[in-house]
């Protein structure tokens, strides 16, 4: 009876919230495995710790924006180098090695094959609505920037790791991208899409290439069916952040791709120990605990277990 009383209150609470920001990786992981994505947002629950090849591409985009803001080599560098999070060690001394050569060639290609920007890395904020439709959901993330190419505009799409095969068209199988390109159009009018490759760099062999940058038109049909896909995910979303047990999980996302999702020891062990609850959640600590003891069916990890890990 004090169970259902505390999951009513926790939906009133959330029905009450007028807005609610959601993200880009919101949706990449909600509509892959809608638990993923109100683990992500709703409970707001994240790894410890990051692979070391997230922290690379995250450390290389960074010092490449400044890069572009600024145009200074050394600050870039040390910004790439200075700001890794540590503890070092020989594995991680390696990863530096070989990012900071990706950055040093990516550089040279530019300063001779300029990506002309006429916009830089910025955030936006959008609602996201449909037909005159409102829902208190928002978009709220990044783009890379915003390009020049034959007397158009082209957003800028910064891509670190292995080559890829050249594409000729741009694909709506790019969910994050079309997302960001679509909202982006509603400000600005944009005529396609640059991918703006940045290959890992050997440091031994300073010669490879550094990737390429290809320019890849789409039409405003397309723009506008990628806002069109997200409204279903986005009445779905809204009602599961309300009612966990519509929050199901996928079990064929748990492994997908050679990767692993990065909540899978929470959500199928029950292993907290590697995991942290993050700010940002609309939910105070006693609503998530509760939010989680429906979502997981109280079978995963106990409800005392997760209140100690929220405040550990």
């Amino acid at each position: 009876m004090l169970a259902g009383k505390c999951l009513m209150f926790l939906v009133e609470t959330l029905k009450s919230t007028k807005i609610f920001p959601t993200n880009i990786t919101t949706w990449c992981f909600f509509r892959t495995c809608r638990r993923a994505g109100v683990l992500h947002s709703v409970v707001a629950i994240e790894p410890k710790t990051k692979n070391q090849h997230i922290i690379w591409k995250g450390q290389l985009l960074k010092a490449v924006r400044h890069w572009h803001k600024y145009g200074h080599r050394e600050q870039a560098e040390a910004l790439l180098v200075d700001t890794w999070p540590g503890p070092w060690d020989l594995e991680q001394t390696s990863y530096v090695d070989k990012a900071l050569a990706s950055l040093r060639a990516y550089m040279n290609r530019d300063a001779h094959q300029p990506l002309e920007l006429i916009y830089e890395a910025h955030l936006f904020q959008e609602p996201i609505t449909r037909s005159g439709r409102f829902t208190p959901l928002f978009l709220t993330d990044g783009v890379d920037g915003v390009a020049i190419h034959n007397n158009k505009a082209y957003l800028v799409v910064h891509r670190v790791g292995p080559e890829l095969e050249d594409l000729s068209v741009f694909s709506q199988t790019e969910f994050a991208t079309a997302l960001r390109a679509s909202y982006l159009s509603m400000k600005l009018e944009i005529a396609g899409v640059v991918y703006n490759r940045i290959v890992l760099h050997d440091s031994e062999t300073p010669e490879n290439g550094v990737g390429k940058r290809q320019y890849l038109p789409f039409g405003q049909d397309q723009l506008a069916a990628s806002r069109n896909r997200l409204w279903p995910l986005a009445k779905s979303f809204n009602l599961a952040k309300t009612r966990p047990r519509l929050a199901k999980a996928n079990d064929a996302a748990c492994h997908q791709d050679g990767k692993t999702c990065p909540f899978y020891d929470f959500c199928v062990k029950g292993t907290l120990k590697n995991y942290r609850f993050k700010g940002g959640s609309p939910l105070s600590d006693e609503e998530r605990a509760d939010y989680l003891d429906v979502l997981l069916a109280k079978k995963v990890v106990p409800k005392n277990k997760i209140r100690q890990a929220i405040k550990p």
